[in-house]
């Protein structure tokens, strides 16, 4: 039976700066207006903090990617740079992470024939604003009110700015080392990799627009492979996807793993 805190452990949990921390990481994650500027500047210092933290963690507990459950855990961490990154939680529609989208905006997106990014990223740019029309408060703030350009413009420099990859000339070989005689696994691909800008510059300088291709952060997609049975990491692979403000690249990949490993937990020949 868990056994009920009493009022002084409570105290110490609401004083414990973790418990601040937490806090500040869900106000950020679901845009809540804090309440003084010394938690504005708490939050700031909180985020710079978490990418080093999130790469110390996942290093260390990756030293044993024998362990049963590591691709899971892998996959974890990715999915918690994609929360704080995109500030939308797992369980969210993605759609929603486009600014000014109206809360019922996933919703009549799907009665319009659109239930995810890929569905708007293909249509030119006419179509998308049919697509969106109606649904973008103005700003790109959520919760604003109805209107048409600002939010827009916000809105349609975000997709221009996303990317699109396609996944090419996947092969998979064996090889054997000649020092240990081990059998390794070779996984080749390539990554196609497009920004959705790169058609539409013309657009954003006629509207006005800023091209975010040419500032934005650099993107990481990140590769893992793992075994069917008891879900053990095999490799994994972090690609830039755009470097230089462009707008396509293709990346070779190359993994390797443990051939054996893999066939024992649910791999065949």
């Amino acid at each position: 039976r868990r056994r009920r805190m009493g009022a002084e452990e409570e105290e110490d949990i609401m004083a414990d700066p973790h418990t601040k921390c937490y806090l500040l990481i869900q106000a950020h994650i679901t845009h809540s207006q804090l309440p003084i500027s010394d938690y504005i500047t708490d939050t700031r210092t909180v985020m710079d903090q978490l990418p080093r933290l999130l790469a110390a963690m996942q290093f260390v507990s990756l030293d044993d990617r024998s362990a049963m459950g590591s691709f899971d855990l892998l996959c974890s961490f990715a999915k918690v740079r994609q929360v704080l990154h995109t500030r939308s939680m797992p369980n969210s529609d993605p759609l929603t992470q486009i600014p000014g989208l109206s809360q019922d905006g996933p919703r009549r997106l799907e009665s319009r024939g659109v239930s995810a990014f890929w569905d708007l990223l293909s249509l030119p740019r006419d179509d998308v604003q049919s697509k969106l029309g109606g649904l973008l408060t103005g700003g790109g703030r959520r919760g604003g009110r109805s209107s048409g350009g600002g939010g827009g413009r916000v809105a349609y420099v975000f997709l221009d700015g996303m990317l699109t990859v396609e996944v090419e000339k996947v092969f998979v070989r064996c090889e054997v080392e000649k020092a240990s005689g081990k059998s390794m696994g070779v996984l080749t691909l390539e990554l196609s990799i497009r920004r959705r800008g790169g058609q539409n510059k013309g657009d954003q300088k006629r509207r006005g627009g800023r091209d975010r291709s040419k500032d934005d952060a650099p993107s990481n997609i990140v590769l893992a492979l793992g075994t069917f049975q008891n879900r053990l990491l095999l490799s994994y692979k972090s690609v830039a996807a755009m470097t230089g403000g462009g707008d396509a690249a293709t990346r070779k990949v190359e993994m390797t793993f443990d051939w054996s490993l893999a066939n024992a937990n649910g791999g065949s020949e």
